[in-house]
């Protein structure tokens, strides 16, 4: 899970992204969505979902320092 941000630093990496499937959880939302072809996940406040909609194109903003990568095979966490 990636963590959306607002504001552009030298820690972030923007990509643009399709949404496929918006959770609405209360106070915060999980939006799946893909770019490349990869599927992705970003956790979000409610307040700044509501313009969101299923096949959107939008872009998100990867906090490098919150992020986590996993291994495919071996789903080792390859960050630490």
């Amino acid at each position: 899970m990636v963590n959306v941000v607002l504001k552009v630093s030298e820690k972030t990496f923007k990509v643009e992204g399709n949404i496929d499937v918006i959770e609405h959880m209360g106070n915060e939302c999980y939006v799946h969505f893909n770019t490349m072809g990869l599927p992705f996940t970003a956790k979000i406040d409610s307040m700044d979902s509501q313009d969101l909609r299923i096949e959107n194109k939008i872009n998100f903003m990867f906090n490098m320092k919150s992020g986590h990568t996993f291994d495919f095979h071996c789903e080792e966490n390859i960050t630490l």
